[in-house]
């Protein structure tokens, strides 16, 4: 009897917790995606997401995505480009820059990147400085390609599709260490293509793009199963030594994958005879790692021609006396005017020696 009543006692308990854990999770839930800013606190979508860590900057997974758009959106892509998923500033269907007119008669060199190369509004960007030489204005003109937020593998797709409608071009291929995360993912800012390996090949993923954000994000939402889970798992393991072998693991799948993108990339470059500069941006405050080493590597082996900011902005703070504080922008790590001024110059000297 007194065994009967125990497991009763017992069954009770876990009934309890479990209705516990239930409210508690729908009570969450309805907290983090309310309107009421009391509860902001509630929204950060580390807090939900588990990723891997990373010294730089985290390997963010398309949970964390998804979750910044459903709670911070502040870009709604309205009318996405099929193979790109959103564009800068080049006609979204022809993919001629709007600024192609400028280079009529002279030798169109052109930028690609994301955000690190395209600017923020408020420095002057490459275009700015080096169109503005006469030396390089003469017979050059810099067409800027970037797009903020794009990974290697969307650098690459606009590459390929925008080069045709150039003769002779030269090309300086911008790419921020972190863009190799990006490849990674099959939504960031919004959706995006992506390549997968199969069979020893590079297989493109994801497109044609046709939804917009909202109905994107609707149709996929995060996989997250209890965000109270989530959040407890987070708490515990930020405070936990991360697992080393996991860790190791996606940075071999993230050099494996970007590894084949670039090779290809490279490949077509040298195979038309089109003159190229590879412009690796390392923001100077974080350290040398695994994906600067990977990116200049990955260039030495194929042959191919770079410089990193990191290296021009060092030399000229030796110079000045400055602080690398000088060349960005304070709580925002683009380079301001004076960071993009110190590699327009070599970017000058380099182009006007190929000729």
């Amino acid at each position: 009897m007194m065994k009967k009543a125990r497991l009763i006692n017992i069954l009770l308990v876990v009934f309890s917790v479990g209705i516990m854990l239930i409210i508690g999770e729908f009570t969450l839930r309805a907290l983090i995606f309310s309107k009421s800013e009391t509860f902001d606190f509630l929204r950060k979508p580390s807090d939900y997401a588990i990723y891997i860590k990373d010294p730089n900057e985290d390997l963010y997974n398309e949970d964390y995505w998804k979750l910044q758009y459903l709670l911070h959106a502040t870009y709604k892509l309205e009318n996405p480009h099929p193979l790109l998923g959103w564009a800068g500033s080049f006609d979204h269907e022809t993919l001629n820059h709007w600024n192609r007119d400028k280079s009529e008669g002279k030798i169109p060199v052109l930028l690609f990147g994301d955000s690190f190369a395209f600017c923020v509004d408020s420095v002057e960007c490459f275009e700015d400085i080096m169109n503005r030489d006469t030396s390089f204005s003469k017979n050059h003109c810099l067409l800027n390609y970037g797009v903020g937020g794009y990974g290697i593998d969307q650098i690459y797709l606009l590459l390929k599709e925008s080069l045709p409608k150039y003769a002779n071009p030269i090309v300086i291929l911008g790419m921020l260490t972190t863009d190799l995360d990006r490849s990674m993912l099959k939504v960031r800012d919004a959706q995006k293509p992506y390549f997968e390996i199969e069979g020893n090949e590079l297989e493109l993923k994801g497109t044609p793009i046709t939804q917009t954000s909202d109905q994107y994000f609707a149709a996929n939402p995060p996989e997250i199963t209890s965000y109270l889970w989530n959040k407890a798992y987070v708490s515990i393991a930020n405070r936990l030594d991360q697992c080393d072998d996991a860790y190791q693991a996606r940075i071999e799948e993230v050099k494996k994958l970007n590894g084949f993108i670039l090779k290809r990339a490279f490949d077509e470059l040298k195979s038309s005879n089109i003159p190229t500069i590879v412009l690796i941006f390392k923001p100077t405050w974080q350290k040398d790692d695994w994906r600067l080493e990977f990116l200049k590597e990955t260039c030495e082996l194929n042959g191919m021609r770079y410089i990193v900011n990191d290296d021009l902005i060092k030399m000229d703070m030796k110079k000045s006396g400055k602080e690398d504080s000088a060349y960005f922008l304070y709580g925002d790590g683009h380079p301001n005017s004076a960071g993009n001024k110190v590699v327009s110059t070599e970017l000058l000297k380099l182009v006007l020696e190929l000729n």
